[in-house]
């Protein structure tokens, strides 16, 4: 009597194997989309809760609170900073500011938030260099802006956020608009 012999031929498994990186390939694929939305996705909605922050403050302590992108090396040392115009290699903070001269006074202003730095290989897109909250809770100089965050350099997965004259931020999700 034969006895049967149990098991994958050669071709079996070099077939099985095959079908296997193709679905992984797929799904490699589609996790970078994931990724890179959810990274956009996640710095918006900071910066959103950011803002919301920045304007309860204002109204409930009846003065003048910043929110501006900020040099990490003076935050992280509580040194005085001036606001500065590129988002994109500084972090965002809220700040009071006594003086209401957009400079952060180690002195006298207070640090409220920070948040942290964006990845080195995505862009962040904002006409406006400071947002500053009246004592009503509305931007003081007319600052309304559209925000773009650009996960990658293809300009896909992009997502925007819009701060209102009114001081208001509202997250808009998947733009077509680009960061350069």
């Amino acid at each position: 009597m034969k006895k049967s012999a149990s098991g994958f031929t050669l071709m079996e498994v070099i077939i099985a194997i095959a079908i296997l990186a193709i679905i992984a390939s797929f799904a490699l694929i589609s996790n970078k989309t994931l990724l890179e939305t959810n990274r956009a996705e996640s710095f918006l909605l900071e910066l959103k809760r950011n803002f919301m922050f920045a304007r309860a403050k204002s109204t409930a302590s009846d003065e003048i609170i910043v929110l501006c992108a900020a040099p990490p090396a003076n935050i992280s040392a509580r040194s005085s900073f001036t606001c500065q115009g590129n988002w994109q290699a500084n972090q965002v903070v809220v700040f009071v500011d006594y003086d209401e001269d957009y400079n952060f006074d180690s002195g006298t202003d207070v640090l409220l938030r920070t948040m942290e730095l964006i990845p080195t290989h995505d862009n962040l897109k904002m006409s406006v260099t400071r947002f500053k909250y009246d004592s009503s809770g509305r931007l003081a100089d007319g600052q309304a802006t559209t925000i773009v965050y650009c996960p990658n350099t293809d300009n896909e997965n992009n997502q925007q956020l819009t701060v209102s004259q009114g001081g208001t931020a509202l997250f808009n999700g998947d733009t077509t608009s680009s960061c350069g």
